[in-house]
This record gives structure tokens, C-alpha cells and sequence, in this order.
């Protein structure tokens, strides 16, 4: 029994799925919401990387334990060839350095994983962080606006105000002047049929007197 022949027949393929704890299930929920509160960010910082270090020992102690489980399931076998009387090589111990490197070579991968994960769970971490900080930019500004906007409307009514007062103001002043120009224009008629009176009183009188004059002159 060759090399290959004991990883087709006793070993778990490569292309095979392994069931593994995900990620998910490995950190728990409250570690996962504790990456939004800010000022836990030391505490969440130490917790992930412990989490990462238990999940890679966890990895590799499950690697190692199905490597034992292969391995122990090709000494049987052998235990079992060898009591059927056929004739076997030696165990080769190239097939267990075969089988430690996929699985130092997954333990690996999944490492390379994890760092990425926690990369990017930090980058959204401070991207949340500016976000909020921009949140909190934009409603002071928008409590800035809606006190300017509100001292706007208090000077736009003040000035409706007395604009309106300024209004009826000239409108009582244009009124008294029109009531002057009547009373002044009531008194010119006045003095002008007094004066035509005077005329006309002062014209008969003299008439009267050219007419008393005229027999003498003859």
C-alpha cells in the first residue's frame, strides 16, 4: 500500500468539507455588539485577540485529533492485513508528514482568515466611529441652523411689526393732512365769496355815487 493509496482510502480527501465551528458560533454576540460601544475600544481589542489565539488552538487540537483518528484507522487496518497473513511494507511515515502539512497548511489558511476578519471588524469599527462623529458634526450644526433659522423668523416678525406700525402711522398722517387741505380749502371758498361780496357790495356803492354825479357835470 502506497502513499496514495492511503490517502484515497483511509485519510479524509481534500475536497472533502470538514465540519467546523464557524465564526459566528466561536465569538460570542456580545463580543460582536461590544465592537460598537467606543469606550470599551482596549477591552474589545485584548477580548478579540484572545477569542483569535483559543480559535487557533481549538483548530489545530481538532486537526490533530482527526490526523490520530486517520492514522490510528491505517494501523488497524494494517493490524488486520497482517493477521490475514498478507504480506504488507513497512507503515510509511511520509503519509503522516503528508497529512500534518494539509493540516498545518488549513490550520494556516484559516488563520489568515481570522486576521482578515478582525482587520476588516476594526476598519468598520472606526469607520462607525467617524460616522458617529460626523452624526454628531452634522446635529450640532443643525441645532446652529435652527437657532439662526428661529433668531431670522423673531428679526423677520419684529420688522413685519413695525413696518405694519410705520404703515398706519403714515396712513393716520396722510389722512390729517387730507382733513387740513379740506378745512384749508373749505376756508379759501369762504374768503372767496366773502371777497366777492366785498366786490360786488363795493362796486354798487360805486355806482351809485357816478350816477349821482353825471346831472351835475351837464
Amino acid at each position: 500500500m502506497n502513499s496514495s493509496q492511503l490517502k484515497e482510502e483511509n485519510f479524509v480527501p481534500e475536497n472533502r468539507e470538514i465540519a467546523c465551528p464557524s465564526l459566528d458560533s466561536a465569538v460570542p454576540n456580545s463580543g460582536v455588539k461590544m465592537l460598537i460601544n467606543e469606550n470599551d475600544g482596549e477591552a474589545e481589542h485584548k477580548e478579540i485577540e484572545s477569542a483569535t489565539k483559543r480559535i487557533i488552538e481549538l483548530e489545530k487540537e481538532k486537526e490533530r485529533i482527526i490526523v490520530n483518528c486517520e492514522l490510528l484507522k491505517t494501523k488497524l487496518e494494517l493490524v488486520k492485513s497482517l493477521e490475514s497473513g498478507i504480506a504488507i511494507s513497512e507503515f510509511p511515515c511520509k503519509d503522516a508528514e503528508v497529512i500534518c502539512s494539509y493540516f498545518e497548511e488549513r490550520i494556516g489558511d484559516l488563520h489568515a482568515d481570522i486576521q482578515h476578519i478582525r482587520s476588516r471588524a476594526f476598519y468598520y469599527k472606526h469607520e462607525c466611529k467617524d460616522l458617529l462623529k460626523l452624526a454628531k458634526l452634522s446635529k450640532q450644526e443643525s441645532e446652529t441652523l435652527r437657532e439662526e433659522l428661529s433668531r431670522v423668523t423673531a428679526r423677520e416678525s419684529a420688522l413685519k411689526e413695525e413696518l405694519e406700525m410705520t404703515r398706519k402711522s403714515y396712513e393716520m398722517q396722510l389722512q390729517n393732512l387730507h382733513e387740513h387741505i379740506a378745512n384749508l380749502n373749505a376756508r379759501l371758498d369762504e374768503q372767496s365769496k366773502a371777497l366777492n361780496s366785498f366786490k360786488d357790495v363795493f362796486n354798487g356803492v360805486t355806482s351809485t355815487k357816478q350816477n349821482s354825479r353825471k346831472p351835475l357835470l351837464k
